[in-house]
């Protein structure tokens, strides 16, 4: 390796037979338009310093690598940092050259200068060596069109810059002569690699240091660095710029979500962790880079569907669509794995049947659907999802593909973490009580059970909105119309419920108009889901919208419902005898269920369970239960554990007409009720099973 300080125009770019090479592997050329001014005002500032004539501007380091061409005696220098500023200078010269050429031949001896010093190799006989600079492949085109004075794509960096330039050259107040002279004290360390230097570990070295250089640049220069510039460009070419067509801004995102899946853990977004993570995974591997890169484009065409969702079957592209608009990436590694197993192999065959993961989406959308309502967010479900898949697969093996709806359900509803499932009661209570209208993907809920009572979309749901029955906000008539004291805490309190919101196409001037007029409105009445209303004469108390939330509620509950879980052992990762564990610490552990004998009680709380058990047992022998749980010396208790009195418990859960259990005791106390309970009825070590999620 060898470091110069070099003047960028006469020491660096001005040498006879050179040309500069932007790799393919680098990035584009993406300066700002204020990156550009930065640079513009820095010569300017030159110029403008008569007191410091021989005054230069540092400009960082350029990193090349040198290479010869010995049948045409050029020198070639691949640019491994740097390639950003020198794209921009050359269209500065690019600039003042095309300037200067508005006076016609006053200045003719200095746009040669430019030129010929600076821009191109006069006498190069190969058309490919005759710019100095050559841009990477998106760039190329449109920097040589604006060399050769051709039209450029108006829209492109390079000429939005070029025309940025020209314009404050245009706009300068200093001489051009001095802006020129200004120009040719710009400095940098010029760094020369030799054959024993690794490109890829000084680019991270400068990287490090500032660079504004994203996880998705570092690991295409990974991946293409360390190879012959041929071969370069064919992967580049072949692999790479395909994927990034495909993916677009979404790149990172496919590449976290990649080794989320891979690795079953997330994969932060944090600057330079997806990098570090990519290479860890790359390199315990083993990969061959031209294997791994055509990999990698048939993972991006696969992980492309949930972006623009596509299908074989109809009904698969449903369900694709509709998971794809709820936009919830956290989800995305689960499902790129359903993806990938829904691909046809060589012979056409497909682990994962269209139908299986169209219902499996389904799924999916209720779990999340559900969250969404309860106000569920976070609780660890990226990391659920991160896993799943593995999970899944190191549960089931190949016995996955056999039932895969049924095994992705039970897995969905054994989720034990704050990512659990919610139940019905808990979802129908969320639906009809809490503020709605601020939920997310509120359309999209309003919309699906509104098509339910279609059977076939026959309406545009493209212009409709959400409105509220009872307005967001009252007028005069509205208030009126309530005719109640507590009309402020009534629709501060019933206002964002489900039962006050629907969808209508009408305009603005009509959302406060009071309920009959609202509710004849051509718009609003061609809905089914507002028919609800032909029936309904006011929508002024807390039961008209109550019994409205009911009623979607019953639509909600068909359309999202929880999985049905037939067997305790598809959720269950352990089991226990429980008479005979006396070592076994519950505390902290959530149950599948219970099997007594023959019966088998699914329930994931231990509040459940104890519950569901007790009620099993008293159905097996009522006095026998009863004796025993009303004698506390059996269970070293000073209250009562069962009672025909709701008041003489602290947290009552019925069993029986008239007959209560206490539930308020922790997990290690009812586990030795049970247990205490359990002996005394006769009932064998072997004969009584805990499963534990």
């Amino acid at each position: 390796m060898e470091a110069k300080e070099k003047e960028i125009l006469n020491e660096l770019i001005s040498g006879t037979k050179c040309q500069f090479v932007i790799p393919v592997f680098q990035r584009n050329y993406d300066w700002r338009i204020k990156d550009c001014i930065r640079l513009f005002n820095d010569v300017i500032d030159l110029a403008q310093d008569k007191d410091h004539p021989d005054r230069k501007h540092f400009m960082g380091a350029f990193v090349c690598k040198f290479t010869r061409f010995v049948d045409t005696n050029y020198n070639q220098f691949v640019l491994i940092d740097g390639q950003q500023r020198l794209t921009s200078i050359t269209l500065i010269l690019k600039a003042l050259y095309d300037y200067l050429g508005q006076f016609g031949d006053k200045y003719e001896e200095v746009r040669n200068e430019i030129t010929e010093t600076y821009l191109i190799n006069k006498f190069a006989k190969d058309s490919t060596l005759r710019l100095k600079l050559k841009p990477n492949q998106v760039d190329n085109d449109n920097f040589n069109k604006l060399m050769n004075d051709e039209p450029v794509d108006p829209d492109s960096t390079i000429g939005r810059n070029y025309r940025e330039f020209k314009k404050m050259i245009e706009g300068m107040k200093v001489p051009f002569e001095d802006f020129y002279n200004a120009l040719q004290r710009l400095e940098g360390v010029v760094v020369y690699l030799d054959d024993s230097d690794n490109p890829q570990v000084i680019f991270e070295s400068l990287n490090s240091t500032g660079l504004e250089l994203t996880d998705v640049d570092l690991i295409r220069n990974y991946l293409l660095m360390n190879c012959k510039a041929e071969e370069q460009d064919e992967l580049y070419k072949k692999y790479w710029l395909n994927i990034e067509k495909l993916m677009g801004d979404r790149f990172l995102q496919f590449i976290r979500d990649y080794l989320s899946l891979k690795n079953g853990i997330v994969t932060p977004n944090t600057k330079n962790v997806p990098y570090s993570t990519f290479q860890k995974f790359y390199r315990s591997k083993g990969f061959d880079r031209t294997d791994f890169l055509s990999h990698l484009y048939k993972m991006a065409q696969i992980y492309n569907r949930l972006l623009v969702p596509s299908a074989d079957s109809k009904v698969l592209l449903n369900s694709l669509e509709d998971y794809s608009s709820l936009d919830i990436t956290t989800t995305y590694p689960f499902v790129f794995g359903l993806l990938i197993d829904n691909t046809p192999d060589e012979t056409g065959a497909k682990k994962i049947a269209d139908d299986s993961l169209a219902k499996i989406l389904r799924v999916l959308e209720a779990y999340l659907i559900r969250r969404n309502v309860c106000n569920l967010a976070g609780g660890g479900m990226s990391q659920v999802m991160a896993s799943l898949y593995n999970d899944i697969m190191k549960k089931h093996g190949e016995k996955f593909y056999a039932d895969p709806v049924k095994k992705v359900a039970n897995a969905l509803a054994g989720i034990s973490t704050k990512a659990y499932f919610p139940k019905d009661d808990e979802f129908v209570r969320e639906f009809t009580t809490r503020d709605m209208y601020h939920t997310r993907n509120i359309f999209y809920i309003l919309k699906k059970m509104e098509l339910n009572k279609q059977g076939k979309e026959v309406i545009d749901f493209s212009n409709l909105s959400v409105e509220h029955i009872l307005p967001q906000t009252l007028s005069d008539e509205w208030v009126k119309y309530l005719n109640r004291q507590d009309w402020k805490e009534f629709h501060e309190s019933y206002c964002h419920r489900i039962g006050n919101l629907s969808l209508t196409a009408y305009n603005t001037e009509m959302s406060n108009k009071l309920y009959k007029e609202k509710k004849v409105h051509m718009d609003f009445s061609r809905l089914i889901l507002n028919q609800y209303f032909n029936s309904i004469d006011d929508w002024k108390d807390e039961k008209a919208i109550d019994d409205r939330g009911d009623d979607l509620a019953e639509i909600a509950l068909k359309l999202w419902p929880f999985p049905k879980v037939t067997s305790i052992e598809d959720i269950a990762t352990e089991s226990h005898f429980l008479l005979d564990d006396e070592e076994y610490d519950y505390a902290g552990t959530n149950p599948a269920g219970i099997q007594i004998r023959e019966e088998k009680i699914i329930e994931d709380s231990w509040s459940n369970l104890y519950v569901a058990t007790i009620k099993y047992l008293y159905k097996i022998n009522q006095e026998l239960l009863v004796f025993l749980m009303s004698k506390k010396e059996l269970f070293s208790s000073e209250r009562f554990l069962i009672s025909d009195s709701k008041e003489a418990l602290t947290r009552p859960a019925i069993v029986d007409d008239g007959l209560y259990v206490e539930t308020n005791n922790n997990t290690e106390r009812k586990i030795k009720i049970l247990k205490i309970l359990l002996s005394n009825m006769q009932f064998e070590p072997d004969e009584v099973v805990i499963f534990i999620k």
